[in-house]
Parts: C-alpha cells; structure tokens; sequence
C-alpha cells in the first residue's frame, strides 16, 4: 500500500503563505489517540478531542492539551441530560448503550464487553461545546463512540452545514442493544450535503465455526468516510468573503482529500476554483499530484494481470486468517493507511 505523502499544506509554494492555515479536526471517542494519517500530518492539524471515559484521558481531569492536540473529558450526546454509561472491561468498547451479551458472546473473546462499572454522566451536545469555545466552524469531525454516533451527530447539527469530512464508526447489527445501525447514518449525513466515499468493513468469525471456511465472517461493523459534495463546497467557499479567505479555505479541503488518498477529488475541487490560485501554486499543486502517480500507472498492462491481483489477495487473506478476536483481514479506509 502507497504511504501517505506530505500534506499538502506543507508543499513548497503554498506553506510560506497560508502557515496559519491549519485543518480544525474534532475527534469523539478519541481512545487510543491519533490516526495514523492524521499522526503525520499533526502540524497541519488543531485536534479537539472529545472522550467521556476518564480512562482514555488519563485521570479525572475535565480537560488538557499539548502538541495541537485539546482533550476534554466530556460526554456528547443529543442534548443534555442525564444517562447511564457502561464501561466495559476493555475501555475502548465503553458505551452509553449496553452491550448486547447475547450476540456477542457468539464471538471471539466476548469477555471485552463484560460490564465492569455502571454509572451516571451528564451529557453535552458538540455544537454547546464548540459554542463555548467561539468555534464557529469545523473542517473534519471523527466520531468512534460505540453506537452513539447517530445522536453526537444529531447534536451537532448547527455545526454540520460548516464540515468538509467525517469518519464515523458504525454498525450493522445491534452490537449495542437498541443502537442506530448503519442505514440510520447514512441517511442522515446525506441530509446534510455529504457523499460516501469508502467503507471499511469488520467481519466476525462465530468462534463454534471458526475453523470452517474462509477467514471472512458476518459483517457487523465499519468505517465509514464521507466527503462534503461539490456543491456543499462551493456554497461554503461563496459564503467567504476574500478570494485569499476562499482559498485558504479550499486548501484545507484539497488536503483532507489527500490525507485519505483521494487526489482525484482534490483535483476536482481544484480545478472547480482554480482562478483562486496564482501560477505558481497552481504549478506547486500540480507538481504534488505528478508525485502521487499511481502504481497501475507505473505498471504496464499484460495479459492476466488482473487474475494475478485477485489470486494474490486471496492468498493474502488466507495466509492471514482470522486475527485474534475473530476479525477478517481489515481493509484501509481511502487510499492510505
């Protein structure tokens, strides 16, 4: 897999202008810190991140920072009240919704989700906290709450006019009892001007039948990115004002493309909003995308090439197996890891 290049707010002939233009991402559920692609790029990128479990902010304190990164160790949810929360005894599957033992328990190592401590929390909403924060738009949202996503989303629908991209975490089956599944978010996001762009899929293996057959089980979760649609952005870029405020703007959505590998869609937004750009950033643009040339590119084409691909991937797949929990092999999300 082709690794990430530099963001392309670092590239020569466009960073010496626009270095305070940094990416505003929110990260909800952010056990286990920063993404890999995000970790690269985390001088380009301000991170408020949101965990409501204490455990994942390393103590009781409501808040900290330090490297770009703000963490606040609040609860979101869609409106603020009092609920119940489970933390499990491994905290990166805590939730507001009781796992749901009965399905679970059909799988690998269900002991994960064995509720250890049930207590109350009062709750915010994303657009109060940005609110108290004087933020008034976010550039990326990454929601990985463990079935709660649907209501932080419905929680910040003040903020949602104002984003480029999301990454949710969201589910096919009820691993949580009485929790939105997948259809629920999809069609909400839609609402508000985004298109899916990829799909990571999860797979269980039933650990009865875990020796049979291929390493692939039932699909019961994933990881799913969307991108605001090309009249989304231009609707955001018409609503500034300079055409140095639209570009720095665009910028910052080309980069997020890129981040995830989709460069096509960063030249689609380029080119929609070119006449923003000077010779020679449109020369610095170009230069980073030549850099990026695909390895099917690269590759000449031959008979049963094609064949070749698929028989080395499915010999991937089952030299890997199944990994420890009962997972199939996951896929990347976009075009870099």
């Amino acid at each position: 897999m082709k690794k990430a290049m530099e963001s392309l707010l670092s590239v020569d002939g466009l960073r010496d202008n626009y270095r305070d233009n940094r990416i505003l991402l929110v990260d909800v559920g952010a056990s286990g810190g920063l993404a890999k692609r995000w970790k690269r790029v985390a001088g380009d990128v301000e991170v408020l991140a949101f965990d409501a479990d204490t455990r994942a902010c390393g103590g009781d304190a409501r808040s900290g920072s330090g490297n770009g990164v703000t963490i606040i160790n609040r609860a979101l949810y869609d409106s603020e009240r009092e609920v119940d929360v489970f933390l499990t005894r491994k905290q990166m599957v805590s939730s507001i919704y009781e796992p749901n033992y009965p399905l679970i328990r059909k799988f690998k190592k269900p002991e994960r989700f064995e509720v250890v401590e049930k207590k109350k929390i009062y709750t915010s909403t994303l657009d109060k906290e940005l609110k108290s924060r004087h933020i008034d738009s976010v550039d990326f949202i990454k929601l990985d709450t463990q079935g709660s996503e649907l209501a932080i989303l419905h929680g910040g629908k003040s903020i949602l006019p104002t984003v480029f991209g999301i990454e949710v975490e969201v589910e096919t089956v009820e691993i949580y009892k009485s929790q939105p599944l997948f259809p629920e978010v999809d069609l909400f996001l839609r609402q508000y001007g985004f298109d899916l762009f990829d799909f990571r899929p999860t797979y269980w293996k039933r650990e009865k039948g875990r020796s049979y057959g291929g390493a692939k089980g039932q699909l019961v979760s994933g990881d799913a990115l969307y991108f605001a649609k090309i009249e989304k952005v231009n609707d955001l870029l018409a609503n500034k004002g300079s055409g140095n405020e639209k570009k720095k703007l665009l910028l910052k959505y080309m980069a997020i493309c890129t981040i995830y590998g989709y460069m096509d869609y960063a030249l689609e937004l380029y080119e929609e909003w070119q006449e923003l750009f000077d010779p020679d950033e449109a020369r610095a643009f170009r230069q980073y995308l030549d850099r990026s040339v695909t390895v099917s590119r690269r590759m000449p084409s031959f008979p049963g090439r094609d064949r070749i691909a698929r028989w080395l991937l499915r010999m991937y797949n089952v030299l890997k197996g199944p990994d420890r929990i009962g997972r199939s092999v996951k896929q990347v999300l976009g075009n870099t890891e």
